[in-house]
């Protein structure tokens, strides 16, 4: 006789967990069986402890009614109150928004007022830290840059040594390395000045994590 096989509560709330983030991201519609076996008291529940809006059965209701099939919504509503007791807190709102979360109304109605006291300062030192990021990645173009055009002046340069060359040739040559060394001197300021700002913004949010996790 065969054993049936069942499957861990853990691993069923990582099953749904991609099969709800795949169709709300819009890579694929639920089949007829997904709509015929969804847990839809899970659903609910997943999706508010992700931060979704209620307005997420809308997507499975248009799903599902291509498969004649109609989401049960008091389930899902009833599993949806169950995740807004652990997204809608102080601690998570940080944590939600440091990981850049977008916060959709999803707490109106359900301590708001103490998600958005740990969401906002949250949020604020992820936007720090984006912003460092941004400009760490600007910084590795402009050095770079600054390599490739040395590349350049240098390979000018040996011509003029070694190739015997026209006045005309020589002149294009000087022209050229004289036009790179000037881009070299702008991408330095600019790299001054990336370097000065991106100091300070680590600095800043130094200041702003010490602040918000005393």
């Amino acid at each position: 006789m065969a054993r049936r096989m069942s499957m861990k509560p853990t691993t069923l709330i990582r099953v749904t967990v991609l099969c709800v983030s795949a169709v709300l991201a819009g890579c694929s519609a639920m089949s007829q069986k997904e709509c015929q076996q969804a847990d839809w008291s899970l659903m609910g529940e997943v999706d508010a402890s992700q931060g979704r809006a209620f307005a997420a059965i809308d997507t499975y209701r248009k799903e599902c009614a291509e498969h004649d099939i109609h989401p049960d919504s008091q389930a899902y509503q009833a599993g949806f109150e169950r995740g807004l007791e652990r997204f809608c807190s102080r601690s998570n709102g940080f944590y939600f928004g440091k990981r850049g979360g977008q916060y959709k109304g999803t707490c109106s109605n359900h301590h708001e007022q103490d998600f958005l006291a740990g969401y906002e300062p949250g949020f604020e030192l992820f936007m720090i830290q984006d912003r460092i990021t941004k400009l760490n990645m600007g910084v590795q173009s402009d050095e770079q840059e600054v390599r490739q055009l040395q590349e350049e002046i240098d390979e000018r340069e040996a011509r003029l040594i070694k190739e015997e060359l026209t006045p005309g040739e020589r002149a294009v040559l000087l022209k050229e390395i004289k036009a790179r060394h000037g881009q070299i001197f702008h991408l330095k300021q600019d790299l001054r000045d990336r370097r000065l700002k991106l100091l300070q913004m680590q600095q800043d949010l130094r200041k702003k994590t010490q602040l918000v996790e005393r």
